[in-house]
């Protein structure tokens, strides 16, 4: 008899207008309210309902860093008892909890039958609003970056495309940003601290837009955006100076992050928001690697430029293995004597049928690293040729070769360059290492255990391109380095016509300094008379540069130095 009771009232009338009702109910969440509303509607004709409220908890959640807390009233209709007739509470797999109370109205009384019909409603009510929440949350996972909640990539395509429907793409400007030096910042607050940062640093960017403009999160540090184009100029300057605040073991810091940015404006009859991305993908590539700049716009040019340079880099090991590249010697000249004291080893590319210069292929070697394959042929270069000159019964010129900072991260660098010089028979006193100024502090300490352990094997070291980065004089105590290279831009100033005297003084100041450290001082790019005479005066040792001569081929250098 029970059975047909529950039978009965299952397929009632109204049950079967109220779940229709819901089965129809849309997967936003507030929409689903307004759908319940007129569910329960149909079952008020059956039991009489004055109110429902409910009650959502969630925890926190990748998704909803702050939980989630709803309260509202699904239904209500006529007068309702002060307090709730039933009380129907569930529990989440997540720990979360919804609860409805349902109340009757004044002086009504629901009866067992009447109550198990509304924990039953109570049910589906709970299922259909989980089925909502649920919808909406995968939407948002589908819209949203999961760790700052703004828009992600496809939110910013869709939006994209709109604008394009709409014939107002063209109005803006897309552009393709970093954080400058995220992984360092992430270094130093640890990575919860630099999640803490990058949310704060997303609703900051996203706190610049007006209507229609949009910032996305691609993911780590990458964000992409649409902005108005007479806004654009203010939108780069405004990313150069975000400061958020960040709790660390010593304290809350406020960190100033500026930004990377590669900018395109949208052309009349872009139809596709893949055609923007390309563009801007590639503007901020070359802002990176190429020109290495706050910003750069796109232009075809520039794609063509990134594609060569991808072209060149794939050629690049082929060519080493056949002996493309080839070792210029450039001499060094004592200037008590005016003698040749040394050369440099500087590399050359036979490439498509042409000599071609290192500013023309280094930059693109740099990028990834493989300028330390380069760094290492050279070497064998240079030692081979001393070696030859060594059975050839010619007393050797001692020569220099460059290495990349990216050498700096080889732990067995040391023992590498001497087992060259081991596979030669070259003795050390022949070979000179040459790295570059460094703005890095960390790479200024793995330098500085470098050059300490090239001195003990005999070899000697220099400092290449002193003067145009950001070392200060006073790290130079913490470097056994034999020779500092003045930077042939330094040299240059000797001649500027407003501030030469002073620049003549700084140079005067640190050949006077170095030599006091037990250092001897070369010049780079030097070009005039007028220079080399004033080298002389201020005791610069060593000279280099096309007043004396340009790099030379090999069989040009011996004809010099042995004849």
């Amino acid at each position: 008899m029970e059975r047909m009771k529950q039978s009965s009232f299952m397929v009632s009338p109204e049950f079967e207008a109220f779940f229709d009702t819901l089965l129809e109910a849309p997967v936003n969440t507030q929409m689903c309210f307004d759908s319940i509303k007129r569910a329960i509607a149909f079952l008020e004709k059956d039991i009489p309902i004055a109110r429902v409220d409910v009650k959502i908890y969630a925890l926190s959640n990748s998704m909803q860093p702050e939980g989630e807390r709803i309260r509202t009233t699904l239904y209500q209709k006529g007068k309702k008892e002060r307090s709730a007739s039933l009380h129907c509470a569930f529990k989440t797999d997540s720990g979360g909890r919804t609860a409805f109370d349902i109340y009757a109205p004044l002086e009504y009384t629901y009866s067992q039958d009447e109550k198990k019909k509304l924990e039953f409603m109570a049910k589906q009510l709970f299922v259909f609003v989980g089925r909502a929440r649920a919808a909406a949350l995968f939407e948002r996972a589908l819209s949203e970056d999961g760790l700052t909640g703004i828009p992600n990539l496809t939110t910013f395509y869709t939006h994209g495309s709109r604008l394009i429907t709409k014939g107002k793409l063209s109005k803006y400007d897309a552009l393709y940003f970093n954080v400058r030096n995220f992984k360092y910042i992430n270094k130093r607050v640890n990575y919860e601290g630099g999640d803490n940062v990058m949310i704060q640093y997303a609703h900051a960017v996203c706190g610049f837009l007006i209507e229609d403009e949009m910032i996305a999160r691609l993911g780590g540090d990458n964000y992409v955006a649409l902005i108005r184009r007479d806004r654009t100029k203010d939108f780069l300057k405004y990313l150069q100076d975000i400061t958020v605040e960040v709790d660390t073991s010593a304290g809350t810091q406020e960190i100033n992050l500026g930004a990377v940015c590669g900018i395109y404006e949208i052309e009349e009859g872009v139809k596709q928001m893949g055609d923007v991305m390309n563009a801007i993908s590639t503007a901020m590539q070359a802002a990176k690697q190429v020109y290495k700049q706050e910003y750069v716009y796109y232009t075809p040019e520039l794609s063509q430029r990134i594609l060569y340079e991808k072209k060149v880099a794939q050629e690049f090991v082929e060519n080493m293995a056949d002996g493309k590249f080839i070792t210029y010697l450039q001499p060094k000249i004592n200037l008590k004597d005016n003698t040749v004291c040394g050369a440099e080893a500087l590399a050359r590319w036979k490439y498509q049928g042409q000599v071609v210069k290192p500013q023309w292929f280094i930059p693109m070697l740099e990028k990834d690293g493989a300028v330390c394959m380069l760094d290492f042929e050279i070497l064998r270069q240079a030692c081979g040729l001393i070696s030859n000159w060594k059975k050839r019964g010619k007393k050797p010129i001692r020569i220099s070769v460059n290495l990349s900072s990216w050498n700096l991260h080889s732990k067995t660098l040391v023992e590498d360059i001497m087992e060259i010089l081991k596979e030669y028979d070259v003795e050390p006193e022949y070979i000179e290492i040459e790295l570059m100024e460094t703005m890095d502090y960390r790479e200024y300490a793995i330098m500085s255990d470098l050059y300490r352990e090239l001195k003990k094997r005999g070899i000697t070291t220099s400092m290449d391109n002193f003067g145009m980065g950001f070392s200060s004089l006073s790290m130079l105590k913490d470097l056994e380095v034999d020779v500092l290279k003045l930077d042939k831009e330094i040299i240059a100033s000797i001649e500027d016509d407003e501030d030469g005297y002073k620049n003549q003084v700084m140079i005067r100041n640190i050949i006077d300094m170095a030599k006091k450290m037990d250092m001897k001082v070369l010049a780079e790019g030097v070009e005039t008379t007028r220079q080399r005479d004033f080298l002389i005066q201020a005791d610069c040792d060593i000279a280099q540069g096309f007043l004396y001569a340009k790099p030379l081929r090999i069989e040009e250098f011996e004809r010099r130095i042995y004849t």
